[in-house]
């Protein structure tokens, strides 16, 4: 199994999704949103993962030994309390 095999199978996998949904909205005689599943990567969905995990109360060791991370020395046990990524803010 080559190293970029599951970005791989998940690019195809999004650009079929993709492709349904244009076929959707076409369909239903609705535009279909440009920017819809473009620029998603499988990383973006570990990363996502990883803050909902967060969001629920777990631990970093925990979070750390489902996720594959290492966790790293004087982070904030709590990610969440930093940049909210999916709103560029502070959470309040």
């Amino acid at each position: 199994m080559a190293s970029d095999s599951v970005a791989q199978a998940f690019g195809r996998a999004a650009w079929r999704a993709r492709a349904a949904c244009e076929k959707e909205c076409l369909a239903a005689e609705r535009e279909p949103d440009p920017g819809f599943l473009v620029d998603l990567r499988f990383h973006d969905l570990r990363h996502e993962a990883t803050s909902c995990l967060f969001e629920r109360g777990m631990n970093t060791m925990s979070v750390a030994a489902i996720t594959g991370h290492k966790p790293s020395r004087g982070s904030s046990a709590n990610p969440s309390q930093g940049r909210d990524h999916r709103k560029g803010t502070r959470p309040p």
